[in-house]
């Protein structure tokens, strides 16, 4: 493999977050799909030991994405010089990429796939590696990105149009790019966790094939709620509704198990106060991007929060009511159904605790048309990943 292509994906958190574990799945796949065995593949990874364990095929190697530090190390020493005397300065956040930096002269094109490393705080360690890149003369690619418009400042702009090529997965996103005259580069396409292929397990117990109720709730949706509470509230409150006025069993099903936000923690939450029913089931956390989208799969309706959770449910044509908390839901709603009105809740105006409870009742009179608009649609929908890999297979050829 002398001649091979060599990758490397960057502003990866690890697959703890079962999102960023489907992004780099199916990204690594539909690359060796595309191009063959010719391609060698490095991932920076913030949590390596999680990547590993999830044993994704096609990845070659793993390299730390931060400087590990141990204490009373020079790294150590250096980094605690940094942080004293430049508190927060780009030469601290520098030293941090070394191990990304360090490596780019043994790559031929980066790929920037932390979906919505655009979206909530500036950016500045990507910034980095950007000009880096680009100053050794290295392709750059933006891979399935969410962009908040809101955060694109002059900045960000100058970062952006570094980039050969930005794969936006939905119109807001685009939208808000060619505002800012950035259009030549940018390719609208579908996430690629679209692709995500199933694994199958077995169902847990009293779980009903064809009558159970998917839930996911995230810890993450808690910083944007308008009243403090009110979410796990009005997820109690259709819980209570759903057991009450419906035959319905109910899956409470987690998509990131990270220490800092944990979804199992609302999620037990929730279980612990309604599991003498026998009709709610807890999912655990030892599940894979791939085979959480099996179970959810195998749902009849799904709420989520977690985006990666939700393109699990749309992609395997399972009606979705998301429970939003930025561009990147309302987006991907609109996209694959013109309207994100009432199939998208955004946590932010979430004000009465039966909200959810009262938008379920329409989303479910609604399950055949969305069902059929999904199993319709989605064959062309996906399609639109195939291109942007053939852009990107264009591109290695320049």
């Amino acid at each position: 493999m002398n001649n091979a292509v060599r990758f490397l994906f960057y502003g990866h958190g690890g697959s703890g977050n079962r999102g960023c574990e489907a992004i780099l799945r199916s990204t690594a796949r539909l690359l060796h799909d595309r191009i063959g065995d010719n391609f060698v593949l490095t991932v920076a990874s913030t949590r390596k030991d999680e990547d590993l364990k999830a044993g994704i095929p096609f990845v070659n190697n793993y390299i730390d994405h931060f400087l590990p530090v141990k204490k009373f190390t020079f790294n150590w020493l250096r980094l605690n010089a940094y942080t004293s005397f430049f508190p927060g300065h780009l030469l601290t956040k520098k030293l941090l990429m070394t191990p990304v930096l360090n490596y780019l002269d043994k790559i031929d094109i980066c790929f920037s796939i932390g979906g919505d490393n655009y979206c909530y705080e500036t950016p500045h360690e990507l910034y980095i590696i950007n000009k880096r890149v680009k100053k050794l003369g290295k392709k750059l690619i933006l891979w399935g990105c969410s962009i908040e418009p809101s955060k694109i400042d002059k900045m960000m702009e100058i970062d952006l149009k570094k980039h050969d090529a930005i794969i936006a997965r939905e119109s807001i996103t685009a939208g808000a790019l060619a505002d800012h005259n950035i259009i030549n580069n940018v390719i609208l396409s579908p996430d690629p966790a679209f692709t995500l292929e199933r694994q199958e397990v077995p169902l847990p117990a009293n779980w009903e094939k064809g009558n159970t109720v998917g839930i996911n709730v995230s810890p993450l949706i808690l910083d944007y709620e308008g009243r403090p509470g009110i979410t796990f509230k009005a997820v109690y409150k259709l819980v209570e509704f759903l057991l009450k006025e419906s035959n319905y069993q109910i899956a409470l099903i987690p998509h990131v198990t990270w220490e800092y936000t944990n979804d199992m923690k609302p999620l037990i939450a929730l279980y612990n106060e309604f599991k003498e029913s026998l009709r709610v089931i807890l999912i655990g956390d030892n599940y894979s991007a791939a085979q959480l989208k099996y179970l959810i799969s195998n749902c009849r309706l799904f709420i989520g929060a977690r985006t990666h959770a939700t393109i699990a449910s749309y992609s395997s044509a399972v009606p979705t009511l998301v429970l939003g908390y930025s561009v990147k839901s309302i987006g991907i709603a609109r996209d694959l159904f013109g309207n994100e009105k009432g199939l998208v809740l955004p946590v932010q105006e979430l004000s009465d605790e039966h909200q959810i409870a009262d938008a379920f009742g329409p989303f479910q009179e609604k399950e055949t048309d969305l069902r059929n608009t999904l199993q319709s649609m989605m064959p062309e929908y996906i399609s639109g990943i195939r291109k942007a890999v053939d852009h990107i297979a264009d591109l290695i050829k320049k």
